[in-house]
């Protein structure tokens, strides 16, 4: 039921990052405006953040060691979006393997926000996603 509900979740999701989305046309622009948003938006849900509270237990293994649907949906959702808007000439596999560390790496930020990057501060995550997070996804300028 949890895992439904999950996935429900992600759906509903991933449908309002398209259309936080949908003003921006540049690359960087989406990938800085998207991990905003997915940042906000997880550490922002009040039934995920009681639930890793209050019952880790229960929606950790989720995310982790049984994590293999989320994390799949949420690197095809990127690989898709990056067909579509990517500027370089990386092969499909390439693009799924860049997408999956991006999903990875935003997880663990998510689910650890102890970090040296201060994830409150829009303009210090905007500047950490193109040093950082850019080159991993989009390659190097």
């Amino acid at each position: 039921l949890v895992e439904a509900v999950m996935q429900r979740e992600l759906r509903r999701f991933l449908a309002d990052l398209d259309e936080a989305l949908a003003p921006f046309d540049d690359v960087d622009d989406r990938l800085v405006e998207g991990f905003i948003f997915v940042s906000e938006a997880i550490r922002g849900h009040r039934l995920l953040q009681r639930i890793l509270e209050s019952e880790p237990e229960t929606i950790l293994p989720l995310l982790t060691v049984q994590g293999s649907p989320f994390i799949g949906a949420a690197r095809h959702y990127l690989v898709a979006r990056l067909l579509v808007t990517r500027a370089d000439d990386r092969p499909p596999e390439d693009l799924m393997l860049a997408a999956d560390v991006m999903v990875r790496l935003i997880l663990s930020y998510l689910l650890t926000p102890q970090t040296l990057v201060d994830l409150d501060d829009p303009d210090a995550a905007r500047a950490f996603a193109l040093r950082y997070l850019r080159p991993v996804l989009v390659g190097p300028r």
